[in-house]
């Protein structure tokens, strides 16, 4: 029986791994175009998206936009309460506004679902001031324990603003004498006098003086 020449044999193991070889490449290959595929799909699932979200803020800052040129209360109203359904941030605020525009009307019942409806925001000022008319809605329907609760949460997301804290403060001494609360009232004022100098010099222009109320607190919580 002949045998196969060996530079035979040689040429035949590599054609063999040659085969093999390509047909690797055709599975890798195939891998490659299922994953660009996937890629693909996913770059335009995200490029979708974007431009459905891009054109929702657009609607939502239009409407907005038209709100605050409104100088009607009820229609104002009405345009930022479509606008705060739309959401995104010019809806957020849309819904603040609208907040602002009940309590003014003496509507606090539905102010206060309004600005609990509206969404969050990454501004301390703004969280600061939902809260702090949360109170006054609270405060205003007589249910003291949910204002107070409202203003605390309101000075915790002012993060000590000097402009802003103070005044929150006050409310919350305003809640505390309601309940009877006169040390806490007291300690209220102290915190002012104490960690706002500037604002008790505001005060001090109006004529408002903190120290005898914070006196009058202060008498009648040792009585």
């Amino acid at each position: 029986m002949a045998t196969k020449k060996p530079h035979l044999e040689a040429q035949a193991e590599a054609t063999v791994q040659e085969q093999d070889l390509m047909a690797k490449l055709k599975v890798h290959k195939r891998r490659l175009i299922a994953c660009s595929i996937v890629v693909a799909a996913l770059c335009a699932a995200g490029l979708i998206w974007y431009f459905i979200a891009m054109n929702g803020a657009r609607r939502a800052d239009e409407a907005v936009a038209l709100a605050d040129t409104e100088i009607n209360d009820s229609l104002a109203l009405d345009y930022y309460q479509k606008a705060a359904k739309m959401g995104y941030k010019s809806g957020n605020r849309a819904g603040l506004n609208a907040a602002i525009i009940l309590y003014r009307k003496g509507e606090y019942q539905q102010a206060l679902d309004q600005l609990k409806d509206a969404g969050s925001s990454k501004s301390n000022i703004i969280e600061a001031g939902r809260y702090s008319l949360m109170g006054d809605c609270y405060a205003n329907l007589g249910d003291l324990d949910k204002a107070l609760s409202s203003f605390k949460d309101a000075y915790s997301a002012a993060d000590n603003n000097p402009e802003i804290a103070p005044f929150i403060l006050i409310k919350e001494a305003n809640i505390l004498r309601e309940q009877g609360h006169f040390d806490d009232e007291y300690h209220c004022y102290k915190q002012i006098m104490d960690e706002y100098p500037n604002y008790m010099q505001q005060l001090a222009e109006r004529r408002i003086n903190l120290k005898k109320y914070a006196e009058r607190a202060k008498a009648q919580s040792e009585k």
